[in-house]
This record gives C-alpha cells, structure tokens and sequence, in this order.
C-alpha cells in the first residue's frame, strides 16, 4: 500500500500533488502547490495527465478515494502515493504547527 503522511510530503522538494475532489472543493481551499484533476477523469484518462517516469501524490477528502485510486494507477505502471487522512488530515496538522 503506497501511502505518505503529511509531515513526510512537507518533507520532499517540489512534490507533484494531484487534488483528485471537484472542482468546487478544490477552488475552495486546497494544498498549495497541487492541481486539480478530479478522480473520474483521471481514472479514465490517466496517459493524458501522467508520466510514468514521474511520482504522484494523490489527495482527496479522506483518503478513501485516492488511495484507491493511487493503487489502481500503481497496478497499470504509475508511480502514485495517497495522502493519509487526505485534506482533512492536512488542515488538521495546520492546526497543530
């Protein structure tokens, strides 16, 4: 299970993260830095998107739905991790620092 916790994404130099919610979610409030590509799209479309010489960091609400989504996407040759506790487990850790 390819999964990373937020100190550990605060950690890396220019991680690409990929806010998988919609549009409305994402415009918002999101993780600076991250772009929206919501989760059905890039399920169908994901040579549209991605690089498989690259690694991505997935988010959604919770982290139900990108990490299953970051799972399939490592199954078909992607490098893909999910955000433990997706963005609500980010604004929490903004809260605590």
């Amino acid at each position: 299970m390819n999964t990373i916790t937020v100190s550990e994404l605060k950690e890396l130099k220019n991680p690409l993260i990929i806010d998988i919610r919609d549009n409305f979610n994402y415009n918002n409030s999101h993780i600076p830095s991250a772009i929206n590509i919501p989760e059905l799209i890039l399920k169908e479309m994901p040579a549209r998107y991605l690089s498989k010489n690259n690694t991505y960091y997935l988010y959604c609400s919770i982290g139900k739905q990108s990490l299953i989504l970051s799972n399939y996407l490592n199954t078909i040759g992607y490098h893909c991790y999910s955000l433990e506790g997706g963005y609500q487990e980010y604004r929490r850790n903004l809260e605590i620092y």
